[in-house]
């Protein structure tokens, strides 16, 4: 029992992948991509997001070039919209990285839908100082 046991375990740390060496094998091509990864034949969380995104990157058809650009430990992809990938949206991807100031309020909303636009933060902006104004005429 002890021994189905450790073999169901080990099973598990290599996530679809056959075995330590295969996933080693993974960690090092991603490597070579700049997803620093540490080669320990483990398919842990950094290893599988690792995998995800590279799948991302492969279906959107990014070269090679694209790809170790984006993934530059330089470049903080923290808030990147991932989920054009998944749309196959590539251009809008691509330029939200590269300047996310270039992007129409229509561009940045479907890039950043949680985030408020120019035009919004702007409007609220102007309110507050209009409010501010007018209880200050108000006591004058």
């Amino acid at each position: 029992m002890q021994n189905k046991m450790n073999s169901q375990m080990s099973t598990s740390n290599f996530g679809p992948y056959a075995d330590s060496d295969e996933v080693k094998g993974l960690q090092e091509m991603l490597n070579t991509y700049n997803f620093n990864l540490e080669v320990d034949g483990m398919y842990g969380p950094k290893t599988r997001k690792a995998d995800n995104l590279y799948s991302l990157y492969m279906k959107n058809n990014f070269t090679d070039e694209e790809i170790k650009k984006i993934n530059n430990p330089d470049v903080s992809l923290r808030d990147a919209p991932i989920h054009l990938l998944e749309q196959g949206n590539k251009e809008l991807f691509m330029k939200s990285i590269k300047n996310p100031f270039s992007l129409t309020d229509e561009e940045y909303k479907m890039a950043f839908p949680n985030a408020k636009t120019n035009a919004q933060y702007l409007s609220e902006t102007f309110e507050k100082i209009e409010d501010k104004v007018m209880n200050y005429m108000k006591k004058q």
